[in-house]
């Protein structure tokens, strides 16, 4: 079979996040929002296929997502989703600030751990050292 491809939505706003502070927590609050707007383009994609697939129950009546609407109502997708947004937090904050980002056990499972608390507090120190002996050119402007 052939697929056509038609635009179904537009997108008509943004979400902006900004903690003046803190790159992670706005990683955390990011993501959430990211996962929102994967579930809403999952669940378009699903009423565009319906005329063609058995499925007649929409997506957010899923108990899974009813249950706990911060998360992906399929196990691997949530995971998966997790995994991606983190990796893509190491980068950026490694290229911002020269250590993984804080709060990754977090953003890996949904809890905090006592070992990514440890890795938080690695991770603050060895900002703290960069940021006030190694990197002073970059911090003088």
């Amino acid at each position: 079979t052939s697929l056509s491809w038609e635009i179904l939505t537009f997108q008509t706003g943004i979400v902006r996040t900004n903690c003046m502070d803190c790159l992670d927590r706005t990683n955390v609050v990011q993501s959430i929002f990211g996962r929102h707007v994967l579930f809403r383009q999952l669940q378009h994609r699903d009423a565009a296929f319906r005329k063609t697939k058995r499925r007649n129950v929409p997506l957010e009546w899923v108990v899974a997502h009813k249950n706990n609407p911060l998360q992906l109502p399929f196990v691997e997708g949530e995971k998966a989703h997790r995994i991606l947004w983190a990796d893509n937090a190491d980068a950026i904050s490694r290229l911002y600030a020269g250590t993984p980002a804080l709060k990754g056990d977090y953003t890996r499972t949904g809890r905090r751990t006592k070992r990514g608390a440890l890795d938080d507090g690695m991770n603050s120190l060895t900002r703290y050292y960069i940021n006030n002996f190694s990197d002073t050119d970059r911090q003088e402007g």
